[in-house]
């Protein structure tokens, strides 16, 4: 009879656990983030002051541009995900909970590598949700700011001139020209000009993966090239392809590419590259009569976290 009232008593807490999993309310509160909430999210106070810097407005200018599509999301530190902007994300936590957001970049064009930004601050704000209610993030809501500890080697605005020299003879070099306000570079091949090659300055960048990217916006008729130019640990140059870009069809466009692996593969014993360069090229195809390529806030960024 014991074994009979024990096997009663296991079969009883099941049902008494099953009628409470389905009165659970797994309705949720909403967060609701706009595009229009990613036009300008960093957060430029005091810069200069906070980074001991002395950009000058269009090099902070140039720092603070970004084109984020996709917000990793915590709920009160739980992940719950990547999401696309626009978004409406399904939060079962409620009443106060601390919502956390982290911009997320397609590195190297790819939309399959989606990884947090390692450079800017979480956006955290304590939100009071209901049940079956939306929450609405919209312009000027969401804030980024930059870790105190990040340094750009490289920050071309194309402002006045620019630091990019053309590595090739007989080939396209930058002109600086103004489109809708802004000074920006061009390269134009044309008549006998069907290629072109440029190099940034040299910089010293760290490895032991340490992040480091090269951003910049563009609009090119066709297909860019990125790369890198450096001295290896073994004390060789080489040059190390990194991505390949699509001609963009007359829209501006943000590349993020990803030299972390790049340059911790060839860091010398110091843990640095010391004569790191980007390189960009492109070509014109035959039968083209005209083939022009915009250029505008190229940076390199790092942080030092190992």
């Amino acid at each position: 009879m014991r074994n009979n009232n024990s096997f009663v008593f296991i079969i009883i807490l099941l049902i008494i656990f099953s009628i409470s999993c389905d009165n659970t309310d797994l309705t949720p509160a909403f967060i609701e983030i706009s595009e229009e909430a990613l036009e300008n999210p960093i957060d430029m106070n005091n810069y200069n002051l906070i980074h001991e810097e002395s950009y000058d407005s269009h090099q902070l200018a140039a720092i603070a541009s970004h084109k984020f599509s996709d917000v990793w999301i915590y709920a009160n530190g739980d992940k719950i995900g990547l999401w696309e902007v626009p978004c409406k994300v399904p939060i079962l936590e409620s009443d106060s909970v601390q919502i956390q957001i982290v911009p997320g970049v397609r590195l190297n064009g790819m939309s399959t590598t989606i990884p947090a930004y390692p450079f800017l601050q979480p956006f955290k704000k304590t939100i009071y949700l209901e049940k079956g209610e939306t929450y609405t993030l919209d312009e000027n809501q969401i804030k980024f700011k930059y870790y105190n500890n990040v340094k750009f080697p490289l920050l071309e605005t194309f402002e006045q001139s620019t630091t990019f020299t053309s590595s090739i003879e007989d080939g396209g070099e930058f002109v600086i020209t103004n489109q809708e306000g802004e000074n920006i570079g061009l390269i134009t091949l044309q008549d006998s000009l069907y290629g072109f090659e440029v190099v940034s300055p040299s910089m010293t960048l760290p490895g032991n993966n340490n992040s480091i990217f090269f951003e910049m916006d563009y609009k090119c008729d066709q297909e860019i090239s990125v790369g890198l130019i450096m001295v290896n640990s073994n004390g060789i140059s080489e040059h190390e392809p990194l991505v390949n870009i699509r001609a963009s069809n007359g829209e501006w466009k943000k590349i993020y590419v990803n030299l972390t692996q790049s340059i911790s593969r060839n860091a010398a014993a110091n843990g640095y590259v010391e004569d790191a360069k980007i390189v960009i090229s492109g070509n014109r195809e035959d039968d083209l009569t005209s083939a022009k390529f915009y250029f505008d806030n190229a940076k390199v960024i790092y942080i030092i976290t190992q």
